[in-house]
């Protein structure tokens, strides 16, 4: 094992990247390059009514804006120009599938962030043969790219961990703003429209007058608990930060402080989600030990292809770490995995590394050219 390490170093750069830079990539070059990318700029996920800038998201709430599909298009460049001798020129099906392999989750932000890349990495003018296929599988069953996957053991972990005496008292930081939440969006005022039985399930909601239940997308629950509390107001922050991020005019109810406070909770929500090794094994760890099968697949394929008999004998072939399904296989030459997904994946993977800040950087920042990722390479220690 230490043989091997001693011949293929792996880097691992864990940064919101500039599509307007490049990195500065020395000899030897990479064997392997691994990026995990969050999807680009996005509409918000959760409705609030009353959103003053409802009229903007024309293509419909949580979906990928131009901007986001720019910022792809952009890293793909940014990848290509960093590691230039890495893929061919043109994408050619005959070939190419040997060279790179993209895979998203199955929501149309991230598949659509996966195209506009592709679009950035490859130059498509000169020929028509078109773009390299991106794949995914059913969200539910998703267990490496989407944190919200069907995985009972998770879901109750996470539930008893949330009502923990330990997350009721950190869930306090925030009880000011989400007192000033429930006293703006809260309305018990009757809705005679509404039988009893939908006025017990609707009692507590954001302006409701005038909307359908349809409409009605956030909503405090009667007596709220600290923690049923606190998931509504991430639903509420979703929004603002994406007012924020956009730089759009806010409501009148809307304060710095109050911004500032979203922001922590939405960095809050992310940190509490993957804190602790019980939760990050499930959620986090499947990608990490898929990742580290990728790198010693490539790393014993690069030993075994090795021309001196010396090296062979110094360094053994890297144990596999096994496949959790047949859905992991990847080629053993590729020199491109990219895989596209969102803030809560990178969080998992970077929480079950111990190397996460607590801090989503994105809905702290005006630098809307940021593209968050973890972009690693396998590197040959000697040639």
């Amino acid at each position: 094992m230490s043989s091997c390490l001693s011949y293929l170093i792996l880097t691992l750069l864990v940064a919101p990247l500039r599509s307007d830079k490049t990195l500065e990539t020395a000899d030897p070059k990479p064997i392997l390059v691994f990026i995990l990318v969050r999807h680009g700029d996005r509409t918000p996920v959760h409705k609030l009514p009353n959103d003053p800038h409802k009229n903007l998201w024309t293509q419909g709430y949580g979906e990928l804006t131009q901007y986001g599909s720019e910022q792809l298009r952009f890293l793909g460049k940014f990848i290509r120009q960093s590691y230039p001798d890495l893929l061919s020129t043109t994408y050619l099906p005959a070939s190419s599938f040997d060279e790179s392999f993209f895979r998203s989750s199955a929501t149309n932000r991230t598949l659509m962030s996966a195209y506009s890349f592709i679009r950035g990495l490859y130059d498509q003018e000169s020929t028509t043969v078109g773009y390299p296929p991106v794949y995914s599988i059913p969200l539910d069953i998703d267990h490496l790219l989407k944190m919200s996957s069907n995985c009972t053991q998770f879901i109750t972990s996470y539930q008893n961990f949330m009502e923990s005496p330990e997350v009721t008292l950190l869930a306090e930081q925030f009880s000011e703003t989400l007192n000033h939440f429930q006293q703006r969006f809260c309305n018990r005022a009757p809705w005679p429209q509404l039988s009893d039985a939908l006025y017990l399930n609707a009692k507590c909601f954001v302006n409701f007058n005038s909307f359908s239940l349809a409409q009605i997308a956030v909503m405090f629950p009667e007596n709220p608990t600290p923690v049923g509390r606190l998931r509504v107001g991430w639903k509420i922050c979703d929004p603002v930060g994406v007012w924020v991020l956009h730089q759009l005019p806010w409501p009148h109810w809307l304060t710095s402080e109050i911004a500032q406070q979203c922001a922590r909770m939405l960095d809050f929500k992310h940190y509490i989600r993957f804190s602790t090794p019980a939760l990050t094994r499930l959620r986090g760890g499947p990608l990490v030990a898929h990742m580290l099968r990728l790198f010693r697949t490539r790393a014993n394929l690069e030993l075994s292809r090795s021309s001196s008999a010396e090296q062979k004998k110094l360094a053994k072939p890297l144990p596999l770490v096994a496949p959790t399904s047949g859905l992991e296989v990847v080629g053993s030459g590729q020199r491109l995995i990219a895989y596209f997904a969102h803030d809560s994946t990178l969080a998992a993977v970077l929480s079950h590394l111990g190397i996460f800040n607590r801090y989503i950087a994105l809905f702290h920042s005006h630098k809307r050219k940021e593209v968050a990722a973890i972009l690693c390479d396998l590197m040959p220690a000697f040639q």
